[in-house]
């Protein structure tokens, strides 16, 4: 059987442009370092920066990412922290809606939840919550 032979761009060193992974890790950077990205005030603009491994090498991106699981997403953990090992997972869409700085978390019964989980638990419309919360009355 014939060995098959893969097509790399003589300008890489990975072969790996294609992939979810590498179209990740561009867009990070371009949400940290291009000013001309649409939301770069929420990124780049407000200090959030990728490491200096990362920035300059994809392949040490994917020594510590790994490949993306299916139906996960990049996503700081510290939304306030930078694209670095350590603060970076895979992770599903609404783990990373939840982990935004505009998501509500509200103490209860000993733990810190989302509002909009609390509105499921207790069958409260999540407007109604919500106005609680913006009054003071949940915290």
């Amino acid at each position: 059987m014939a060995e098959k032979k893969v097509s790399i761009h003589p300008n890489t060193k990975h072969g790996m442009e294609a992939t979810v992974e590498y179209s990740a890790w561009q867009a990070a950077k371009n949400r940290c370092f291009n000013p001309r990205y649409v939301r770069f005030d929420c990124y780049g603009g407000r200090g959030i920066t990728m490491c200096d491994e990362w920035r300059s090498d994809f392949a040490a991106f994917y020594s510590h990412m790994g490949p993306r699981p299916i139906g996960t997403e990049l996503d700081r953990i510290n939304n306030n922290g930078n694209y670095e090992p350590g603060n970076c997972r895979w992770t599903d869409r609404r783990t990373q809606n939840l982990n935004q700085r505009r998501a509500i978390t509200v103490f209860h019964e000993g733990k810190t939840i989302p509002l909009k989980d609390l509105a499921a638990m207790t069958g409260i419309p999540y407007i109604t919550l919500y106005h609680r919360y913006k009054k003071g009355l949940l915290r």
